[in-house]
């Protein structure tokens, strides 16, 4: 009598029915889990770029004061970027956040800093009302020009953040959209 340890008691292996149960549930937990997953990445990319914002408008408003010089903030919404662009105010030259930071101002603005998120990522920033894209932030006292300065942050299919800037300079966020269960809803 020959004795195969294959075979042998107590050894035993999967039929091929019991792995394809096990590769059928597995699959159907995929495409279950996929979408939660998708739409947890897409608030996690949209709360970074919120805190990144909130970060450089706080950094802004005190910037301006140690330097002693206004600051002034800028952002740009096109249909491959959006970003924005912190920089020292001076009589002449202009910043265009679309270049490469470091290389965003000519003349004698000079560049604090440059943020730029493509739309690839699916996150965008535009200034809530489109004819206000610049705000200020006053040398003496941080406080900030317009007063009612606004950025909305979206991404796409859904998730929207409203970042608000008072004329004290200080920052506060919303929902419009109730998306963001963190934040209220405006």
């Amino acid at each position: 009598r020959v004795h195969h340890p294959a075979t042998g008691p107590g050894r035993r292996g999967f039929t091929l029915i019991e792995l394809m149960v096990v590769v059928a549930l597995a699959l159907i937990l995929i495409t279950l889990a996929g979408p939660s997953i998708k739409e947890l990445l897409a608030v996690q990319r949209l709360q970074n770029v919120h805190a990144t914002l909130v970060t450089d408008l706080q950094f802004a408003r005190a910037e301006a004061v140690r330097r002693r010089l206004p600051l002034l903030f800028n952002v740009v919404s096109k249909p491959a970027i959006s970003c924005y662009v912190l920089y020292a105010d001076s009589m002449s030259g202009s910043c265009d956040c679309t270049k490469p930071p470091g290389s965003a101002c000519l003349g004698s603005h000079e560049e604090v800093r440059t943020v730029q998120v493509l739309s690839e990522t699916g996150v965008r920033m535009a200034p809530a009302n489109p004819a206000s894209a610049f705000a200020s932030f006053d040398k003496d006292s941080g406080y900030s020009k317009p007063g009612d300065f606004s950025i909305d942050i979206t991404h796409s299919p859904r998730g929207s953040i409203r970042v608000r800037l008072n004329s004290a300079g200080h920052v506060s966020s919303c929902s419009p959209d109730g998306s963001v269960k963190q934040l209220g809803s405006c």
